[in-house]
């Protein structure tokens, strides 16, 4: 007798082994699936969170970058270049400088209404370049309410909201007569002439109100940033 038919001496259950090998490729099959399924579920979560991370970087830059913004279009001075472009838009002056006619509604209206016309303009102008920004935070709004829930939507709303108050300023600005409204206009309009508001070192409602709006959104995405800290509920 053979070495096969000491091991086998009734012969092969070929029936037998083939539900064996058939049971054995079902259980590979299945943890191969299993191990496939939680690779792909890791990963997914790993890009879901280094989106969600990108996001809120994206989201805390442009809150940063609101105070440089609303600081170069409050400045209350301004350039050669914007007076006479402001000027020119209003149709005051030519492209060569020169003082134009007179012209109705413009030309004769008095000095201080004529200059709060001339800072109204500018300051509509120094609005439009940052259309680039505006339209960034309109982006953001939609996913930053499914990332970071309404409270960030509403802080970036804010932005756009200090933005329309401005715009919406100086454009009463030159046709109010009341001095007291003319200074409240002007306060939202520029901030103070002090150097110390320039430099960061002192805060107007406008400024302060920015700060604030800095510092909600850095609390509720800082989680998302730093991985370590526990999320907002």
């Amino acid at each position: 007798m053979n070495l096969w038919e000491q091991i086998y001496p009734n012969g092969i259950d070929w029936l037998a082994t083939g539900a064996l090998i058939s049971t054995i490729a079902s259980v590979v099959s299945a943890s191969a699936a299993v191990i496939i399924a939680t690779i792909a579920i890791k990963t997914f979560c790993e890009w879901f969170k280094r989106e969600d991370r990108e996001h809120a970087i994206d989201v805390l830059s442009i809150a940063i970058k609101a105070e440089t913004k609303f600081n170069q279009i409050r400045t209350p001075y301004w350039t050669v270049k914007e007076k006479n472009e402001a000027e020119q838009s209003l149709g005051l002056i030519d492209k060569n400088l020169n003082r134009l006619e007179a012209r109705e509604g413009i030309n004769d209206q008095g000095y201080d209404q004529q200059k709060r016309q001339i800072e109204a303009r500018m300051t509509h102008r120094r609005i439009d370049l940052h259309t680039e920004y505006w339209g960034k935070i309109s982006e953001i709004l939609a996913l930053s309410r499914v990332i970071f829930y309404k409270s960030v939507e509403n802080e970036l709303n804010k932005i756009l909201e200090l933005k329309d108050k401005i715009s919406q300023s100086a454009t009463i600005y030159p046709e109010i007569e009341d001095d007291k409204l003319i200074e409240k206009r002007r306060k939202i309009i520029f901030f103070p002439e002090e150097k110390d508001y320039r430099d960061g070192k002192k805060f107007d409602e406008i400024q302060l109100e920015i700060r604030n709006i800095q510092c909600n959104i850095e609390k509720q995405i800082s989680s998302y940033i730093l991985p370590s800290k526990k999320k907002p509920e």
